[in-house]
């Protein structure tokens, strides 16, 4: 008989706050819902303003002291009444998806009340510490770095999750890591993106409201403007495109620290009648954006999947990306996109999807299909066997057998 288990998904950052591992974490908390299982999401509250304990449903805010990085806060220390909380949850399994401020707190309280734990590791932290050091002593800050993950990797962590290979070849050949590391890729809720979903009428607001021809070919960057993400290598690239075809326009959905100097570099570049800046746009409205697109583009090497990449293909929208290997295992050359290695190729690849009709066509047929593949029940199915696996392990341990009642009695 089927277990529905009682599951604890701590993260640094959740909603209203939108990022990757944001929209990860809500997409397996309805994932794992959809399945009958009781989730719980433990935060920390980022809101400085009303920094206190906040619970509201099934999530779980404990305050926390700001570090200076965009609106991230920290937990230093872990207050009685916050473990008090957890354990009321009566939890089964813990599934953390941050390697610092929570996922320490999740380590604490898997040992303090005896609940395996199972780790999603969402983020290439290393290609992003220069930003944070603001490139102070690089060799010093990525050993310092190293030194702490093979420490927080420890055994009370049971199980890894990855979204790709890529990822765990990092894991294995950088951390040494000796648990068990599943890869799979993060499902999306494929019918919100659905391009047979979407009003045709909300389109052409959209269209009206940035200046949009029928006619233009929309090519569009959508996520958080970071310096990492290298949105100023599809501006530059972006210069080459103009060139050949001027019905082209190229959209930046969404905002960041980078924001500014986007902006400046456009102008310079002379390309302002060409490349629209959004601002932040409401997670719940970002399925307009995919389906007012041509083709979605990314030249970052920050990724560890690109959640973008497979809600574009769950909206019928080709991906042109740079050749990465959190985005080979997903993107097939000239199948649901196309794949670059140079400006000039980025270029190229547009303008071969402008002008081979029948061929676009095609790839976005092949998209809409291929996102099926990430769909939540095939999701939650796969991540749930993981957490079969580890609970199994944990019951069968002579030192858990009062665990063992604590588990099963439901």
């Amino acid at each position: 008989m089927k277990r529905h288990l009682r599951i604890g998904l701590f993260t640094d950052v959740y909603y209203p706050f939108i990022s990757g591992v944001v929209v990860a974490v809500d997409t397996l908390r309805k994932a794992l819902e959809e399945q009958g299982h009781k989730v719980y999401i433990i935060s920390i509250n980022n809101d400085l303003k009303n920094n206190k304990y906040i619970k509201k449903g099934n999530c779980i805010k404990i305050p926390g002291t700001p570090i200076g990085v965009m609106d991230f806060s920290f937990r230093f220390t872990y207050p009685y009444k916050s473990i008090k909380y957890i354990k009321d949850l009566k939890l089964d399994l813990i599934h953390s998806h941050t390697e610092f401020s929570m996922g320490m707190f999740a380590k604490s309280i898997a040992k303090k009340l005896n609940i395996p734990m199972v780790q999603t590791f969402h983020t290439l932290y290393e290609d992003g510490i220069n930003y944070i050091t603001k490139g102070y002593f690089p060799k010093t800050s990525k050993g310092i770095l190293k030194m702490y993950m093979k420490t927080f990797f420890n055994n009370t962590i049971k199980e890894v999750i990855v979204p790709t290979d890529k990822t765990k070849d990092f894991l294995k050949q950088r951390y040494h890591l000796k648990q068990n590391i599943n890869i799979i890729p993060n499902g999306i809720d494929t019918k919100k993106f659905d391009y047979k979903k979407i009003s045709k009428k909300d389109i052409l607001k959209l269209k009206k409201l940035y200046k949009i021809n029928d006619h233009d070919f929309v090519v569009s960057w959508i996520g958080r403007l970071g310096y990492e993400k290298r949105v100023d290598y599809l501006i530059d690239g972006f210069k080459y495109v103009v060139k050949n075809k001027k019905n082209v326009k190229l959209l930046i959905v969404g905002t960041g620290p980078e924001e500014k100097k986007l902006k400046e570099l456009v102008t310079k570049l002379n390309l302002d009648n060409y490349v629209i800046f959004t601002g932040r746009i409401d997670y719940e409205q970002i399925n307009r954006y995919y389906n007012l697109s041509n083709v979605i583009v990314s030249a970052s090497h920050f990724e560890t999947q690109g959640l973008t990449l497979i809600e574009a293909f769950a909206a019928s929208v080709p991906v042109v990306v740079i050749d990465d290997k959190s985005f080979t295992p997903i993107v097939k050359n000239r199948y649901n996109g196309m794949i670059f290695k140079t400006k000039k190729e980025y270029a190229k690849c547009i303008e071969y999807l402008i002008d081979n009709k029948n061929e676009y066509e095609k790839m976005k047929e092949n998209a809409y299909n291929f996102s099926n593949n990430f769909s939540l029940a095939t999701f939650a199915n796969k991540i749930i066997s993981v957490y079969e696996r580890v609970l199994d392990d944990y019951s069968s341990n002579d030192n858990n057998n009062k665990s063992k009642k604590k588990i099963f009695k439901r």
